[in-house]
C-alpha cells in the first residue's frame, strides 16, 4: 500500500505573533475518493478576535474537498474562506497592502513568481510613499 503523509498546517499572520500547528494522516490507493492525485489548499480570515490574519494551509489530500474542508478547519473561523487551491504541485500566498493572492506551479519558486505575479507591475512610489512591496506568506507543496 502506497502511503503519503497528509499534513494540515495552521498560521496565524500578524505583526508580533506567528503560530503554526500541524497535524499528520494518510492517502492512498485504498481510499475510494482518491484519483492519483493530491490536492492543497489556504483558507484566510482577516476578521476576527486576534486582530491578524488567520491562514490554515493544508497538502497532500486525495480529493480538493477534503484539501477545502481541512484548511478552513485549520484557519478555526466561521468567517475562513479558501483563496487557493493547488493540485500536484506548490501552492503559494502573497501579500501586498492587506490584499492577499495566490499562485501555482510545479516547484516553489514557480508557485512564488506566479503569486507575486499575481499582483501585476509594482505600484510606483509617490512623492509622499514608497510603494509598497509584495511578500510571499508561505508556499506548500505536495
Amino acid at each position: 500500500m502506497f502511503v503519503s503523509g497528509k499534513t494540515t498546517f495552521g498560521l496565524v499572520a500578524g505583526v508580533a505573533t506567528v503560530l503554526l500547528t500541524a497535524g499528520a494522516g494518510s492517502a492512498s490507493a485504498a481510499d475510494s475518493d482518491w484519483d492519483g492525485h493530491y490536492y492543497g489548499a489556504f483558507a484566510i480570515s482577516t476578521d476576527n478576535p486576534t486582530g491578524g490574519t488567520i491562514i490554515g494551509m493544508t497538502g497532500d489530500y486525495p480529493n480538493q474537498g477534503e484539501a477545502d474542508a481541512n484548511a478552513l478547519s485549520a484557519c478555526g473561523y466561521g468567517n475562513c474562506f479558501v483563496v487557493l487551491r493547488y493540485m500536484d504541485g506548490c501552492g503559494s500566498l502573497a501579500e501586498r497592502d492587506g490584499l492577499f493572492l495566490g499562485g501555482v506551479g510545479p516547484t516553489p519558486a514557480a508557485a512564488e513568481g506566479a503569486a507575486i505575479g499575481a499582483f501585476g507591475p509594482p505600484r510606483p512610489a509617490s512623492l509622499s510613499a514608497e510603494p509598497s512591496p509584495t511578500r510571499i506568506v508561505d508556499t506548500r507543496c505536495n
